[in-house]
């Protein structure tokens, strides 16, 4: 799914989610997508690696940002997987829930941990 971001309501949390259930079971299970709206200029993001190894493998691990941060106008991209391990998504017990908003944490990532 492709949307672009019209909200002007800077500094808030945005959370879409969706429930669903696979073919083969009765669960129902729900995705959950959060990303922040900021000014342009409180916009922050991060990266991390580190590489693990193990009898002569190397394994480089990447981390990023827990919730991006997005400004108004721009463009996000979600995506629904159909297949997993888990089966195959009935795509008619897709359901979106509310949008939650709520307000963002500082620039303090540890808050982000609550």
């Amino acid at each position: 799914m492709k949307s672009r971001i019209k909200s002007r309501l800077f500094n808030k949390t945005f959370e879409i989610s969706f429930s669903f259930k696979f073919f083969n079971n009765p669960e129902e299970y729900i995705n959950i997508w959060k990303f922040d709206l900021k000014n342009k200029s409180d916009i922050s993001l991060w990266f991390a690696s580190e590489a693990e190894e193990y009898k002569n493998n190397i394994i480089r691990h990447c981390y990023f940002h827990p919730i991006i941060s997005f400004y108004t106008d721009d463009v996000v991209r979600m995506r629904i997987n159909i297949f997993s391990k888990m089966g195959v998504i009935d795509p008619q017990s897709i359901k979106f829930n509310v949008i939650s908003i709520f307000n963002s944490p500082k620039h303090d990532l540890t808050e982000y941990k609550k």
